[in-house]
């Protein structure tokens, strides 16, 4: 009798328990649901974090390879000799023989002004020439006139810049060597040149260096 008794609560333990299952899979079926479809769920899976989006640099935008560019440039010196002050005008042409590769010529015209110091010693000896003092010394002043050098470029690095994630930029850096020959007020003079630089691409027919 006890084991009929025994029996019949493990019956009814057990119904019970089956009653209830189906409420359970229900409540996480319709959890399931409210998160969407499988394929909305594979999309919010997959979709990026906007703080941790990197644009891969793949290859070059700009095709340099057998390109030719010609560009200009005006610079104000300053820090040399204290008497004059110099500004410059230059032009140049760079073929790129590859993106690795590229040489270059450029001229360069020089602008010279005597400095308020410089004016200053030419007009005391002025007048002290006028009035017989042949003593009294002025500056002795070599200008630059002008400037021819030839140059030769390698691009060891090659990237891309964004701008407030609204644009890219692609840039180059480079090291340059180079030389040619300064023409100076009172003769010329040869000179060396080498250095670092980055080029930017704005677009296909503008860059700046």
């Amino acid at each position: 009798m006890k084991s009929a008794v025994s029996l019949f609560h493990s019956f009814l333990l057990g119904s019970l328990c089956l009653l209830h299952a189906p409420a359970g899979f229900a409540g996480t079926t319709e959890s399931l649901d409210s998160l969407g479809t499988q394929e909305q769920l594979l999309d919010k899976a997959h979709a990026p974090v906007p703080a941790n989006t990197y644009r891969v640099i793949q290859k070059r935008v700009i095709d340099r390879d057998g390109r030719l560019e010609f560009d200009f440039s005006g610079a104000g010196m300053s820090g040399g000799d204290s008497y004059y002050t110099t500004k410059s005008l230059g032009l140049q042409a760079e073929y790129h023989f590859s993106y690795r590769w590229s040489v270059g010529v450029r001229h360069d015209w020089f602008f010279n002004d005597l400095s308020p110091e410089g004016q200053r010693r030419f007009d005391e000896a002025y007048t002290a020439y006028q009035a017989g003092n042949m003593g009294v010394s002025r500056p002795d002043l070599d200008w630059p006139l002008s400037k021819d050098i030839a140059t030769i470029s390698f691009y060891p690095l090659y990237g891309k810049m964004s701008w407030f994630e609204s644009t890219v930029s692609y840039f180059d850096v480079y090291l340059l060597a180079g030389g040619g020959m300064m023409n100076l007020s009172r003769g010329q003079s040869g000179l060396g040149t080498a250095g670092m630089g980055v080029g930017m691409w704005w677009t296909q027919h503008l860059t700046s260096r």
